[in-house]
């Protein structure tokens, strides 16, 4: 991928984070992969995610503290240290997602999430 490029996106994705990942999500795994660094420095805190696809998305490390997640499906995505203290999960799709290695996590926000039958949780759960 070219500087130029990289760097619009790196915009872009600052500029409106919940909107860009929604419409990388519907594009493609190849604009995926171009996205992959951008959302490892990326902090979605207080981002407008409502019903957004992020399936399968590579989301280890980003910050989505208050983030409001409702309704947004997460099936299968990477929160490998994803911080998710104060994010609204009510209806989240969080099936297939490794939980044990988020922070922030409490009982509350799985509770109102969708998750797998015996999902391997946080030591921390608060």
């Amino acid at each position: 991928m070219r500087q130029r490029d990289r760097e619009v996106i790196e915009q872009e994705f600052a500029r409106s984070p919940g909107e860009y990942l929604a419409k990388i999500a519907k594009r493609g795994l190849s604009d995926r992969v171009a996205l992959r660094d951008a959302e490892r420095r990326a902090t979605l805190r207080m981002a407008k995610l409502v019903g957004a696809d992020l399936g399968r998305a590579d989301l280890r490390g980003v910050d989505l503290r208050d983030a409001d997640l409702g309704g947004a499906s997460l099936a299968k995505a990477n929160l490998l240290s994803a911080r998710v203290k104060w994010a609204n999960l009510v209806g989240a799709e969080l099936r297939g997602v490794e939980l044990a290695d988020v922070s922030g996590l409490t009982r509350a926000q799985l509770d109102s999430a969708q998750v797998d039958d015996r999902p391997k949780l946080p030591l921390d759960l608060e």
